[in-house]
């Protein structure tokens, strides 16, 4: 490290950036850069990150979680491996769900996309609650629970700042329906774990 002028890097370890003497840039691998900018991070330091790489991905995974739920996979799967055949069960469909996504970025735009492509009803979660091409509407965080309300999914990817810290609360687990599915692509802390695992019990 004491020779690099440029590091490309997930989770360097921030000890050795007291080594790093040359270094000018550091090219994050993902999309989040909140690792990266910590107190031991040589002053002047360029910091960059991957936006509009993850979308198409991310996109697919959400989808498939949710067809997962709604084509009763875990239900099926089980049934299979006892080799039991379930005719009382039948499958639901995406189109007509309503999808609420808490952070509208290209991630959040590309998943909206997706998921409108299915006949999915998208709502969005600001800041500021600004319309975005991609969604039905968007609400801003302070009336985020009504967002949350509607919803038979909720995707968050919000990048993890002191303000989104454990945004996703007590009083925003409650204004979910019970029948809804939390699908967390951000950092966990942005999820209050405390407060999800007694919504949960």
């Amino acid at each position: 490290i004491a020779e690099a002028e440029i590091l490309y890097a997930w989770k360097f370890p921030p000890q050795l950036y007291a080594k790093a003497g040359r270094l000018k840039w550091l090219q994050v691998m993902g999309a989040g850069v909140d690792w990266a900018l910590v107190p031991e991070l040589p002053a002047g330091v360029q910091v960059t990150r991957a936006p509009g790489i993850f979308g198409p991905w991310m996109a697919e995974y959400v989808i498939a979680w949710c067809s997962w739920v709604t084509q009763k996979m875990r239900v099926y799967r089980d049934a299979q491996r006892q080799r039991r055949w379930l005719d009382h069960v039948l499958p639901d469909r995406l189109f007509g769900k309503t999808v609420t996504i808490v952070g509208l970025g290209d991630i959040g735009r590309d998943i909206a996309r997706a998921a409108s492509g299915l006949g999915m009803r998208v709502l969005g979660v600001t800041r500021r609650g600004r319309p975005v091409r991609e969604a039905a509407r968007v609400y801003p965080v302070s009336a985020m629970a009504r967002a949350l309300g509607e919803a038979d999914f909720v995707v968050v990817l919000l990048p993890l700042t002191p303000e989104t810290r454990g945004i996703i609360s007590a009083s925003a687990l409650r204004a979910m329906k019970p029948t809804s599915w939390l699908i967390n692509i951000a950092r966990g802390a942005v999820v209050d774990e405390a407060a999800l695992l007694a919504a949960l019990d």
